[in-house]
């Protein structure tokens, strides 16, 4: 509680945690809701598509899109990744309302993630400058990462209660909502300047492959990208296991709702 109030002290660092509480509960809802309309729609093997789908083009974009953190505003790149996001959502209920092929779907959800890719590092260079105290900052990291875990939680429990409410293609919308908050909230924050430039600027492509070098160079960043890497691959797996089985066990009794509520 002392952290959370430390935290709550300062107004600025209060609007980005309020901002990433509306995008962490918009973006755990949607992935759950893309899996049961994908398993609707095709089965097991939908479902493992839409992981492949949303993803795989997002980790090739998360380089150059945090790159835009080094290059813009970073209040201008969490609002637009905000739009970004909610104008993909609503692309994917219209999509989905108008009983369109999956594929259409798995579009909007693939830009709806390389959108988001942006947010990220976008927050986490802003925060030290909104911080007035390294107290308010350690507060603002911990409550960062509760509320992540937070949105998890209820964005599963939100996915199965609008699954079972209004259904599919009306919830993707209504969890474009989340990001309209996002957007709104973040509009609020200060305004920054463009990042000065540290060094001659060098295309994308330049940059990314001296990173790649970095890690290459350096034994214990490639270990840490090595376990980042097997968790991730390992989620991926238990994100398409638990909706088929959630569906599959517990189908009979809740519905495709179940997958929110187990």
């Amino acid at each position: 509680m002392k952290l959370l109030r430390t935290m709550l002290g300062n107004g600025d660092l209060a609007r980005v945690e309020l901002a990433w509480a509306a995008s962490s509960l918009g973006n755990w809802a949607f992935s759950i809701l893309l899996a049961l309309y994908a398993y609707r729609q095709g089965g097991t093997g939908a479902v493992a598509l839409a992981l492949v789908v949303r993803m795989l083009p997002s980790g090739l974009a998360a380089p150059y899109a945090a790159m835009l953190v080094d290059r813009h505003s970073r209040r201008s790149v969490l609002l637009w990744s905000s739009v970004l996001r909610a104008a993909a959502l609503l692309g994917a209920a219209v999509a989905a309302a108008a009983a369109t092929p999956l594929g259409l779907v798995l579009l909007f959800a693939a830009g709806f993630t390389i959108a988001g890719t942006a947010h990220r590092p976008a927050q986490a260079a802003r925060m030290p400058k909104l911080a007035r105290t390294p107290a308010e900052l350690a507060a603002a990291n911990v409550c960062w990462s509760a509320t992540d875990y937070a949105g998890f939680l209820l964005g599963s429990l939100l996915a199965g209660s609008l699954v079972g409410i209004i259904g599919l293609d009306v919830a993707f919308a209504a969890c474009a909502a989340a990001f309209g908050v996002t957007a709104l909230v973040v509009r609020g924050l200060p305004a920054d300047p463009r990042p000065p430039a540290l060094e001659e600027r060098v295309g994308g492509l330049a940059e990314l492959s001296a990173g790649v070098r970095t890690v290459r160079a350096h034994p214990k960043i490639r270990l840490l990208v090595g376990v980042y890497a097997v968790n991730a691959l390992v989620q991926g797996v238990f994100d398409v296991l638990i909706v088929v089985a959630a569906i599959e066990l517990l189908g009979c009794v809740r519905g495709p709702a179940g997958s929110g509520s187990a």
